[in-house]
C-alpha cells in the first residue's frame, strides 16, 4: 500500500476501515488467503492476507469508510467462531 511497510499498512487499514487507533505489532502473527472476482470481470485473483496484531486504544466516532462498515468488538476466542474461511490458522496475539 502506497510503499508503506507492512504494519505501517496494517494500521492505516485498521484506521480507514473500522476506525481504530492503537500500537499496531511489527511482526506479523500469520497469514490467510482467498479468492476474490471483482464484479465484471473474468479473472479470479487470489488474495494473501498477512495479519498484524493491533492494541486498541480507541475507536474513533467517525472514520473514513465508517459508512460503509459496521464494527463489532470481540475477543479472539469469539472472533476465531466467525471465521469462515478454513485456510485462516490459530492467531495468537502477543498483547
Amino acid at each position: 500500500m502506497d510503499g508503506l511497510a507492512d504494519p505501517d499498512a496494517a494500521a492505516r487499514e485498521a484506521y480507514e476501515e473500522a476506525g481504530l487507533m492503537g500500537m499496531i505489532g511489527k511482526v506479523s502473527i500469520g497469514s490467510f488467503s482467498y479468492t476474490r472476482q471483482p464484479k465484471g470481470c473474468d479473472a479470479v485473483f487470489e488474495i494473501r492476507v498477512e495479519v498484524y496484531p493491533i492494541r486498541i486504544d480507541r475507536q474513533l466516532a467517525f472514520w473514513p469508510e465508517a459508512s460503509r462498515r459496521q464494527t463489532v468488538l470481540m475477543s479472539p476466542t469469539l472472533a476465531k467462531t466467525m471465521i469462515s474461511n478454513p485456510s485462516a490458522p490459530e492467531f495468537q496475539c502477543p498483547f
